[in-house]
């Protein structure tokens, strides 16, 4: 049962990665599948 909860956490961490991945090299597509905001939407101070 430890090996299954271990492959599930590993799986949501790759796909927690693989989103931050996409947003660090390509903002404008994470910004298109909803994984970050556009800069038009943001505040400049941040």
């Amino acid at each position: 049962m430890q090996t299954v909860w271990g492959l599930i956490v590993a799986g949501l961490a790759q796909l927690c990665w693989g989103g931050q991945t996409i947003s660090w090299f390509a903002p404008n597509v994470a910004a298109g599948v909803g994984l970050t905001e556009s800069e038009g939407e943001v505040d400049p101070v941040y």
